[in-house]
Order: structure tokens, then sequence, then C-alpha cells
């Protein structure tokens, strides 16, 4: 009978691409389920693809006046009240959290109940507490992938006080208590290990996995009509203040000749788009929401630079190699992105763009139009960019994985 691997997110699991590759590694030698939440009604509970998806519904997932048959009644009663009854819009907020943090709770609890796990993935400090409670339960081996440093994220910052109390009394008590923890980075690796003095740390970064672009695509240029003399830019993944997007947008407006797709979501997403227009920039400035992974490629590889400019809010941002950085690479791209250390050993160590002071318009514009500017230097980033790709790929770190999971299995 083979083996059970339960891996946890608190998300929809349609754009996780670092949980799928791991929900696909897992499949080919264990029992694997994915147990996400549901916040979008039109999703699926139950999915089949290597590996199952449960996908819990959620308070957010219900819409008023329509029925959901995935939600008891009970729920969407409760849903009518709570949108009838509360008018404080962040006191609504903290009470779908606290309910939706029960109802996952309680319908994980139910669920291993019947399936029985031989390991437990927490993916994200905010399934640990659950995730925690199951292994010792079930006397089942964890691994808790951090990723980054979760208590200097974006999302712990957003969080009510309550919340990050929790977190930051979580981490600090149980990742000394998991079997293995994962994180992207070596510098990451290194303040975990001096903030709580362990050694079970591992790093598996985020790479892209292996792809074969058979032609270069010119998908932005078809959608926007952008002519093909014009150099394209492009920012992908989160839109929020904080990864430079109002930055990229006052750049550009300087520079001539110049296109600039942002394709994402994010809560300043419609804010971003009332700065273009407000800068009467809609003809070169374009914002496009964020595409499935498998098409993901086919349009990155429609632009000639990826720009990743973190500002450096905090020691998560600054100890990050980003995703993105490997998107850019497998789609063979020039990058410019932001001079922090896990970063630059990538762009220039292979040679494939610039680093920058994400702060500074002006080393920004300056690193645009030198490699703008220049044919042959643009080309030969792009070539090396693919290079350096393919040094650098999922699968490799899939093996880094393996280990780990031998180790334990």
């Amino acid at each position: 009978m083979r083996k059970r691997v339960a891996i946890l997110v608190w998300n929809n699991f349609v754009y996780d691409k670092r949980v799928m590759n791991v929900a696909s590694f897992f499949s080919k030698n264990y029992d694997t389920t994915v147990l996400a939440a549901k916040t979008i009604a039109e999703l699926p509970t139950h999915e089949k693809i290597k590996y199952q998806i449960y996908r819990i519904p959620l308070f957010s997932s219900l819409k008023k006046g329509k029925s959901n048959h995935n939600a008891s009644s009970k729920l969407s009663n409760l849903n009518s009240i709570y949108e009838e009854k509360i008018k404080n819009n962040r006191l609504k907020l903290v009470l779908i959290e606290f309910i939706n943090v029960i109802i996952y709770h309680f319908k994980l609890l139910k669920y291993f109940s019947l399936n029985k796990p031989d390991l437990i993935y927490c993916n994200d400090l905010d399934t640990l507490d659950i995730g925690y409670l199951i292994s010792k339960l079930y006397k089942s081996k964890i691994i808790f992938d951090s990723h980054e440093i979760f208590l200097e994220g974006s999302r712990f910052h957003n969080a009510t006080k309550l919340r990050q109390i929790i977190w930051q009394n979580l981490e600090k008590h149980v990742i000394r208590k998991v079997d293995k923890v994962i994180v992207t980075t070596d510098l990451r690796k290194k303040i975990l290990e001096e903030k709580y003095e362990i050694t079970n740390i591992n790093v598996i970064r985020n790479c892209h996995n292996e792809v074969f672009l058979e032609k270069k695509y010119d998908l932005f240029r078809d959608e926007f009509l952008i002519d093909k003399t014009t150099p394209i830019l492009l920012y992908q993944g989160g839109l929020t203040s904080v990864r430079g997007i109002f930055t990229m947008v006052d750049v550009v407006s300087e520079l001539n000749d110049i296109s600039l797709i942002f394709m994402g979501m994010g809560r300043d997403k419609k804010a971003l788009t009332h700065y273009i227009k407000e800068k009467k920039l809609e003809n070169r400035i374009f914002v496009k929401d964020a595409v499935l992974p498998g098409d993901l490629i086919k349009y990155t590889s429609s632009a000639d630079i990826g720009l990743q400019l973190l500002h450096n809010v905090n020691r998560n941002h600054y100890s990050t190699i980003s995703n993105k950085i490997f998107e850019y690479m497998a789609a063979g791209l020039a990058i410019i992105a932001s001079d922090f250390p896990e970063i630059k050993k990538i762009i220039k160590g292979y040679h494939i763009g610039k680093v920058v002071n994400p702060d500074s318009e002006k080393d920004i514009r300056n690193a645009i139009l030198e490699i703008t500017s220049n044919k042959e230097l643009i080309k030969k980033m792009k070539v090396n960019s693919r290079k350096a790709f393919r040094e650098n790929t999922w699968e490799k770190e899939e093996l880094k994985l393996k280990q780990i999971v031998n180790g334990l299995l």
C-alpha cells in the first residue's frame, strides 16, 4: 500500500506553481492529496490531476443571493446575516477570517480521521498549526515549507494584531519540532538558523520546471497592438506598491518608444490602473490579469525584458531570489532587478541583465536605456538567460526534495 502524503495550502490552488510542482513530485511515489481553501465559488471542490485536490468551501466563496451546492444552508444563512448586519469592513474581515479558520481546521480534522497521513507538508505558516496537530494525532512526519521569512512578509504585516501574535508564537515554538524546514534561498536559511538556533533547514529554490519553447511568442503585441520595433518590458506577479509597480510607471513615462506590461493580481491593481490613466499612458502601459501556469511562459516570452524591482522594506524582500527571475529565464528574457544578494548572484553570475537600486528611478532608467539601445547586448543577455535556466530548473531542485523525503519515509 502506497504511503499517504497530504499537502496543506491556504489558497485556492490555481496559480500556486511551486505547490503544483511539489504535488507532482509526491504523486510519482505516494498517494497525494492537496487540501486547499475555496474562496471562488466556481472552482470544483474535488479535482483529480496526477493527484487529488480537495478544496474546502470557505465563507467568501459564497455569493449572496445564489445557492452553492458545496456549502451548507447554515453557512449560507450566516453569510446573509453578516452581509446585512456587519457595517464595519475591518470587523467583517476579522470575523470572516476567524470563521474560515474554524471551518478549515474542522474539515481537515474530519478528513484526516478517515485518511490518516504518513507525511504532512505544510505550505506557509498559516497551515502549520493544524498540520502540526494532525502530525501529533497520527504520528505523521511533518515538513514545514516556509518559502520565505514569513514573519517579515506582506501577509504578516497586513494581518490583525491578534493573528500576528498567534503566528509569532506558532513559528517560535513549532519550527523546532517539525522534521524538516524548507526555504528558498541560502540567506533565508541563515536568518532562520540564527534566529531559532536550528539545523534542520533545507534550501529548495523556486525554479521553473523544464520547458521547451518552440518559438518566441508575440501575444502581447497582438493583444495590445504594440509595434514590432518597440521593446516590451514585463512585470508579472503580485500588483502591490512594495513591488515597485508605481516606480516602473514613473520611469517608463519618461522614456519614448517603450511599452510596459503588468500581468498579475493584487490589492493595488485598481490604483495602478487609475495611475496609468492619470498619466495618460494607456497607449504604452497595459495591465493584464494573471494567466494560468500552463500558459505563463508563452506570455512571458512575448516580452523582451523582465522587471523585478522589489523595494527593500524588510529582510524577506532583501533575502529573496523570486520565482519571477526563474520564469523570465525560462522565457529567455533579459532581466532588470533589485540589487539584492541572492538576485545579484544569478543576474551577474550568468550575465543576463542588470541589478539596480529599486528606489532610484535614474538607476532603473539607465539600465533600461543601456539594454534597449544595444541590440547585440540584449540579444546576448537573452541567449545567456536560456542557458542559465537550463542550469537552474525545478527538476534539479526536486532531487533535493527527494533526498529529504527519502530520509523521512
